[in-house]
């Protein structure tokens, strides 16, 4: 399993092509941490076809200013990307997230959620649709 540590997270690609960034206890959450992680995935995964979990724990501290960003936006060649999934963890991340995907529509699949496990399920569920 192949994976880079950035200063906010862990990212590794896993086997069929999911690539999996969890970010580390106590990590601040901004837009230049998000886009650091954002690029260890592309660089994992090149240009194959992928799926992406994103674990963001409920933050101890963050900056508002990464709601203001398209993170995925104008980046050529990064139509690799088939389905994300969000964990977002506490009362706080979870709404962010919905309220971020709001105004920011990604062109690829992309659900938030409140747990691991359940995220885990459904990129699973996406790994089978892309397969056929």
């Amino acid at each position: 399993m192949e994976r880079v540590t950035t200063s906010t997270a862990v990212v590794e690609i896993t086997g069929g092509g999911i690539v999996v960034c969890r970010y580390m206890p106590g990590a601040k959450v901004t837009a230049a941490g998000i886009n650091e992680n954002i690029e260890a995935r592309r660089k994992l995964a090149g240009s194959a076809p992928h799926l992406a979990v994103t674990v963001l724990p409920s933050p101890e501290d963050f900056d508002m200013t990464m709601l203001k960003q398209d993170h995925y936006a104008g980046v050529p060649g990064d139509d690799s990307l088939q389905a994300q999934a969000m964990v977002a963890e506490g009362a706080v991340m979870f709404p962010l997230a919905k309220l971020y995907f709001a105004y920011f529509p990604t062109r690829f699949r992309n659900e938030v959620f409140a747990s691991e496990p359940e995220a885990m399920a459904w990129i699973r569920d996406q790994q089978g649709m892309f397969r056929r």
